[in-house]
């Protein structure tokens, strides 16, 4: 009766993950904020309310929890230092940074700096950290267990392939994408380790602004 119910519980879980992927493609945005606002709707507020009154769990077994210790911040330090570290060697070897640098306007002053990374930027990571990391990968870690990973991961990029042109802009390679992709792989491990979204916020967030600011460097250099 328990495994049914478990199995039951999954399904129920990747059922309403794909309906809110269904409905945040099809309501098209007309701007930044409303397109914020359609990501605090299916990837914040759908899920919460789900978890709360449907599956009438605590937000703590999605992660909804800080989980500061010594072994945590020893993942979130190793993995962030792997991401980044790994990444610098990409873009300088492959000469590909500026594909990943911010635009010229954005770097101009200090507002439009502030606004892009500190709103936008971390918006954008704390819904994706809550909807594919919180709900869908710790959501499925009973059925999967280390598979759980990978799992949001391919939904991730599913959701991606849906909702702008994954690997090719233009007819030429998205090189950007693999910023995308790399965070979500990395912050899944993440959070398996820590159960911590808050965490996990924090690693997607700096690893966004550390390739932006180390392109930067490589590019002047």
């Amino acid at each position: 009766m328990i495994i049914k119910k478990e199995i039951f519980r999954f399904l129920f879980i990747i059922f309403v993950a794909v309906l809110a992927m269904f409905f945040t493609f099809r309501f098209t945005s007309n701007g930044i904020f409303e397109g914020i606002l359609i990501y605090f709707m299916f990837f914040f507020l759908f899920p919460l309310l789900f978890i709360l009154f449907v599956l009438k769990e605590k937000l703590t077994n999605f992660g909804f929890k800080m989980n500061i210790s010594k072994t945590s911040l020893i993942w979130f330090s190793g993995i962030l230092f792997g991401a980044v570290f790994f990444f610098s060697l990409f873009l300088w070897f492959f000469n590909k940074e500026t594909e990943f640098m911010p635009p010229s306007v954005l770097t101009a002053s200090f507002w439009p700096f502030f606004l892009y990374f500190f709103i936008l930027l971390g918006s954008i990571s704390l819904f994706y950290e809550i909807f594919f990391r919180g709900f869908i990968e710790l959501g499925t870690k009973k059925i999967l267990g280390y598979w759980s990973i990978l799992f949001q991961w391919l939904l991730f990029i599913s959701f991606l392939y849906f909702t702008k042109d994954l690997f090719f802009e233009n007819g030429f390679f998205n090189w950007l994408i693999l910023l995308d992709i790399t965070s979500a792989l990395s912050s899944g491990l993440l959070i398996y380790k820590t159960g911590s979204l808050f965490l996990s916020f924090l690693f997607s967030w700096f690893f966004g602004i550390l390739i932006s600011l180390i392109s930067i460097i490589i590019y002047t250099l």
